[in-house]
């Protein structure tokens, strides 16, 4: 799911789904219940249909994930590890 929005996709994921904390209900893409297949069904065709939602969700994708790049893990990773090389120092 991260790499389709990173991609500019809308996703369509279930509640259950770890990744769905990433989607912002209808900004993004749509969260669903597990095993709706009408929900998925309403929302495939709803992104079918409207062409102008389907755009706007996919302007807004790569943004929330953007955070996610490996520059910022690098960063976290690097501050966690001076972190705890700090620590063991005291």
């Amino acid at each position: 799911m991260p790499q389709a929005l990173a991609s500019g996709r809308p996703v369509i994921a279930t509640r259950q789904a770890g990744a769905s904390e990433l989607i912002k209900d209808g900004e993004n893409g749509f969260v669903v219940e597990s095993r709706s297949a009408k929900d998925l069904k309403d929302y495939l065709r709803l992104l079918a249909a409207d062409r102008n939602l389907l755009e706007k969700m996919s302007q807004k994708a790569p943004i929330t994930v953007a955070h996610l790049s490996y520059q910022n893990f690098a960063r976290e990773v690097w501050g966690f590890y001076r972190m705890a090389l700090a620590n063991g120092r005291t």
